[in-house]
């Protein structure tokens, strides 16, 4: 899908307030509001954008989990198992590398539930029906994000996110939950309307919703990204670390080639990985270059074929 300047911008402008109006954007943008609307009819025809919120989900006592899978994409339960993630609300990311190598996982899923007990028990069960060949669960303890170029090629953006609800004095209740995963599924729905859905009142919604900004649990309202549908590939590098801080190093080199990276970091392990869009193999090449010379980190595979099937937080 090309993107213009104009999308560039108003793309940039949904990203900083995914629920400014049509009037808003017409004047931050400089378009007439029929242009707006046109082009952003446009993204969403192409699968181009999700409006989520930039949310802690820890802050609500809800934990993310890492999840990587190995599924025969042969299988007769391939095509079910797939379109079952992209529907669960959990999930929040799914993606595919395609590879055949025996032991190697071909899915990676950012999912929420509240305690491992209950997710590993999830795709156990899994295992024991034959769908999945193996899974690996680990508790996510940052997730970090570098914006490029998409939005504006005068700008950059980054975002840090520390995870696990025992990190954060949980001081929100079940409607608050209810609220923010409804505006996961759509943060530029009407209030009105978002309202109808949870049994709440449009002004009771904006107070809500003003508290948890307040509270820090929602920081601002933005856009995901489907990076498949731009110029480039995107990328799956999974590598170890030698200390806390090497996905900010990471993040900071590959955010000099690559377009958009989002860095996913664990509990209780020192393998990373990086998901990000290069627009060419000269800007890859550079990247891994060096990520090479790199001395606090070891790169154990890279996927240059990886499939977005859910994007729900990047």
């Amino acid at each position: 899908m090309k993107i213009d300047k104009w999308d560039k911008k108003i793309l940039t402008k949904l990203y900083k307030n995914s629920r400014a109006t049509l009037s808003e954007l017409s004047k931050q943008v400089g378009l007439p509001k029929e242009n707006i609307h046109y082009r952003i009819k446009r993204f969403e025809k192409e699968n181009l954008i999700n409006y989520i919120p930039y949310v802690n989900l820890s802050k609500t006592g809800i934990n993310y989990f890492l999840i990587r899978m190995r599924i025969d994409p042969l299988s007769k339960n391939y095509s079910k198992f797939i379109k079952d993630m992209i529907k669960d609300e959990k999930i929040l990311w799914l993606s595919e590398d395609k590879i055949m190598q025996a032991k190697k996982f071909n899915l990676t899923a950012i999912m929420t539930y509240v305690d491992f007990s209950k997710i590993e028990d999830v795709f156990t069960k899994f295992t024991d029906k034959g769908i999945l060949e193996e899974f690996d669960i680990y508790l996510i303890r940052t997730l970090g994000f570098n914006y490029q170029d998409i939005y504006s090629d005068e700008e950059s953006f980054s975002c840090f996110i520390k995870t696990g609800a025992h990190r954060f004095e949980k001081n929100t209740d079940k409607t608050d939950e209810k609220l923010v995963m409804k505006l996961l599924e759509n943060s530029r729905i009407p209030l009105t309307e978002l309202g109808s859905k949870i049994k709440l009142s449009p002004l009771t919604i904006k107070s809500r919703i003003k508290k948890l900004i307040e509270k820090d649990v929602i920081k601002n309202f933005m856009i995901s990204l489907n990076f498949n549908k731009l110029d480039g590939k995107f990328i799956a590098l999974i590598y170890s670390a030698e200390t806390m801080h090497v996905s900010k190093e990471v993040r900071r080199i590959t955010g000099k080639y690559f377009s958009e990276v989002m860095t996913v970091s664990a509990f209780f392990t020192k393998h990373r990985i990086l998901f990000g869009r290069v627009k060419d193999e000269q800007n890859f090449l550079k990247a891994m270059s060096e990520l090479n010379k790199f001395k606090g980190m070891t790169i154990s595979s890279v996927s240059e074929n990886t499939q977005i099937l859910k994007n729900k937080i990047f």
